[in-house]
């Protein structure tokens, strides 16, 4: 099946990927996906980039780093937290909108290893300290709550605000020039961080300022916007949309309820100036327009809730699926650990619980049954985990036991599990390998395979090496240890000392390289700490990573030369 699965990936007239929304996977042809990704860059907001800014860019973020040092806004130790090592040039893609017409895609730039990575996620968490929530709500839940509380009256109605490609359109400089005023007025970020209100600006503008990635080769920038993929975006636009709240909110009357969940929006509105509120919504700023949908049969959907409403002003409300929804969910039959399974059952049947009146609780709890076991859920199980829940929401469960978090791999997990359990008390999550779904996705392109692994430095004078072993490609490992015996770093640098303690002696660059290759991180400390343990002539202060010598007969395999 794995065989399978990988010559179904490998399939070059199709590409396999997740829909944007509903848990479906989708094959389309490839022609037809590609055309689709050039219609989204043909945007004004994209331009081509001739020459490839990722280092450029990565030394930018560590020269930054090193003025923060230098103004003592930062310790030397926090830089890594800033600063990633294992740069690459973002990678776009798109995901299917399946729910809508023409199947348009969803633009997502993989930004995990772009040279602003933790940075954003730096910027994210310092911004996240100012709360605005006035106008948010956090998930369906809070929702429900706000609206139990709340009556809409006659002649008011229920209607929905969407913002066409929120993202991509949010005003840059608008939006900065609103979080510089918010850091002036709410100084609670002070107590988590020295930095400057300067300083924040400045790593904002860095991060802003150099959005760019590339597609089939070719690096293009985005002038306008923030992209979808990045720690940053949802804040950026989060306070974009804060500031026209806070403007247009305030002074008309004719808004009575606002609630948003990121760029949805539920309302009600007097019925006869719907139109005149859509319109001054829009000429908040060119970039942004809102579409809009009103209730239909006293009806109107928002996030995963049916809002209905009552004669007499009040709300009852339902769980609302998208005609797209595939009910489908983690099947009973893989291979996953039952606690998974079991947390499949209980999320549907909490929810429904929690958003459901008992109109429609029990048409919801059926339609639960009915999907779980057309997943291969036994029904005896699930109407366990019903009786389950029903109970806990009367009597709430206060478990707050430490987790520790273990690879699922069958029974030998239970058996560990069995064996902790008798000593601590604690709780327990898992984690899974791959799934299939990894496995045969190939709508994203691979970054440039690198020349890293486990690597030789030879001395041209005599026969000591030195093993290391290094993610990123060597030749920028090789450049860092020429620059530590320029600078003569003994106390840092084995390499740096060698040479120190024998003058004439210099490192064989031409027989020195990747004498295995291994991408993966403890594959890499294993096999460097047992080239280091079987070679002679050794520079290496350290015998790298400590290994129980009761693991040699297993580990053998690992290496190839000794």
């Amino acid at each position: 099946m794995l065989n399978d699965a990988k010559k179904l990936k490998s399939d070059k007239n199709i590409v396999i990927c997740k829909a944007d929304k509903g848990n479906a996977t989708v094959i389309m042809n490839r022609v037809d996906y590609e055309q689709k990704i050039q219609t989204l860059l043909n945007d004004t907001c994209y331009s081509i980039v001739q020459q490839d800014p990722t280092s450029n860019l990565g030394k930018a973020v560590k020269e930054f780093c090193k003025k923060l040092i230098q103004n003592n806004e930062i310790e030397k130790t926090f830089q890594s937290s800033l600063i990633v090592t294992n740069i690459y040039c973002p990678i776009f893609y798109g995901l299917p909108k399946i729910h809508k017409k023409e199947v348009p895609l969803r633009p997502i730039v993989d930004y995990r290893n772009s040279p602003f990575y933790k940075m954003s996620i730096f910027l994210k968490n310092i911004l996240g300290l100012l709360d605005f929530q006035s106008y948010c709500t956090k998930n369906s839940k809070e929702f429900v709550e706000q609206l139990k509380t709340t009556k809409i009256r006659p002649g008011e109605e229920m209607v929905s605000f969407d913002i066409v490609s929120l993202f991509t359109n949010v005003p840059i400089p608008e939006t900065l020039d609103y979080i510089k005023e918010c850091l002036s007025k709410n100084t609670i970020w002070k107590q988590k961080c020295n930095l400057s209100e300067d300083s924040i600006m400045e790593m904002l503008i860095l991060c802003t300022n150099n959005n760019y990635f590339s597609w089939k080769n070719i690096i293009y920038k985005q002038s306008t916007g923030t992209p979808m993929g990045s720690p940053l975006s949802p804040t950026l636009a989060n306070f974009f949309l804060h500031s026209l709240e806070s403007t247009i909110i305030p002074r008309n009357n004719h808004i009575k309820f606002w609630s948003r969940y990121m760029d949805d929006i539920f309302s009600f509105i007097r019925s006869r100036f719907k139109e005149k509120i859509l319109k001054e919504l829009n000429s908040f700023h060119r970039n942004i327009q809102f579409t809009l949908e009103c209730e239909k049969d006293n009806k109107l959907p928002f996030l995963d809730v049916m809002i209905i409403k009552m004669d007499n002003g009040t709300f009852k409300f339902d769980i609302f699926r998208k005609p797209t929804h595939t009910d489908r969910y983690l099947n009973y039959e893989s291979f996953h650990i039952n606690n998974h399974k079991i947390s499949v059952i209980d999320s549907l049947v909490d929810r429904a619980f929690t958003i459901c009146d008992e109109d429609y609780i029990n048409n919801e709890l059926c339609h639960i049954r009915n999907s779980l076991q057309a997943n291969n859920y036994p029904i005896k199980t699930i109407e366990k985990r019903i009786e389950h829940i029903k109970n806990r929401r009367i009597v709430p469960n206060a478990d707050s036991k430490p987790r520790l978090i273990l690879p699922y791999i069958g029974n030998n997990t239970h058996k560990i599990v069995r064996m902790i359990r008798s000593s601590l008390d604690i709780n327990f999550g898992f984690l899974t390998g791959k799934k299939l779904c990894n496995i045969v996705c190939n709508h994203k392109e691979s970054y440039q395979i690198k020349n890293n692994g486990i690597y030789k430095i030879k001395c041209d004078s005599c026969n000591d090496c030195y093993i290391g072993e290094t993610f990123r490609d060597f030749d920028t490992r090789l450049k860092e240890h020429l620059a530590d015996t320029r600078h003569n770093r003994i106390l840092t640098s084995a390499i740096a000392l060698h040479m120190a303690e024998n003058p004439n002696h210099k490192i064989d660059i031409k027989n020195s390289g990747i004498i295995e290759k291994e991408k993966k991180y403890w594959h890499r400390k294993y096999k460097e700490a047992l080239y280091i343990k079987n070679h002679k002539n050794i520079m290496n202060l350290d015998k790298g990573y400590s290994i129980n010598p009761f693991w040699n007969s297993v580990l053998h395999p690992f290496y190839k030369n000794t």
